[in-house]
């Protein structure tokens, strides 16, 4: 389920509160990975916002799957790492959150 469609689907069971602060954390997740670099960037695209599977991301970047594997493993250990260093209020699960809800 894209990450749209979660949140009104969440937004429906969640309290006002729950529903503002899963919003930010949307928002929070989709900045870092605009800052992350292209080519882990492109991966995570894929993978999560568009549903590809390693095979047709491995293909369409003409890398191999354990490559896939590896650069979405290292895009969220540099999102974590960011949300530490911001201390974001609800920061350290929202990497976490955000990715395995679409996963």
């Amino acid at each position: 389920m894209p990450l749209e469609e979660d949140a009104e689907h969440r937004s429906e069971v969640l309290t006002p509160e729950e529903a503002l602060i899963h919003s930010e954390t949307q928002v929070e997740v989709r900045k870092m990975v605009a800052d992350l670099p292209d080519k882990y960037r492109d991966v995570v695209t894929f993978f999560y916002l568009q549903r590809r599977s390693h095979q047709e991301i491995a293909a369409l970047l003409n890398i191999e799957v354990t490559s896939v594997a590896t650069r979405l493993q290292r895009a969220k250990a540099m999102m974590q790492e960011r949300m530490g260093e911001e201390g974001t209020a609800h920061g350290r699960t929202a990497c976490r959150a955000s990715t395995d809800e679409v996963s």
